[in-house]
């Protein structure tokens, strides 16, 4: 049971790393305007590979976690999936929402009255 605790937090803890830099290469992405969005997205979709291709692919994964009690997998992974995301990406998600918020709020500022 605590070999499954360890392994479903550290499955949470890889994942939730590859998906917050996938966050940030996002966020840089549409910040740097369209060309730059391209090219994040090869890399993007790179650092999503990365998990799959780590468990030896569909067949490996998929024979791996047959023998797991996923009702006891589940929530360390998704608690330490949650937590690895929101250090990783969390303060810049915050700032570029703050950011976007100023650039478009003077535009609906400015907008004349009927």
């Amino acid at each position: 049971m605590n070999g499954v605790i360890a392994a479903g937090a550290a499955l949470g803890f890889i994942i939730g790393m590859v998906a917050g830099l996938a966050v940030l290469f996002l966020i840089r992405a549409v910040a740097g305007g369209s060309r730059a969005i391209a090219s994040a997205l090869k890399i993007v979709s790179q650092l999503l590979a990365i998990p799959g291709a780590s468990l030896g692919g569909p067949w490996l994964g998929s024979q791996l976690f047959q023998s797991t009690d996923l009702t006891a997998l589940l929530p360390p992974y998704a608690i330490a999936l949650a937590i690895t995301m929101a250090v990783v990406a969390g303060y810049p998600l915050a700032m570029f929402v703050v950011a976007f918020g100023r650039q478009v709020g003077p535009r609906e500022a400015r907008t004349p009255r009927t």
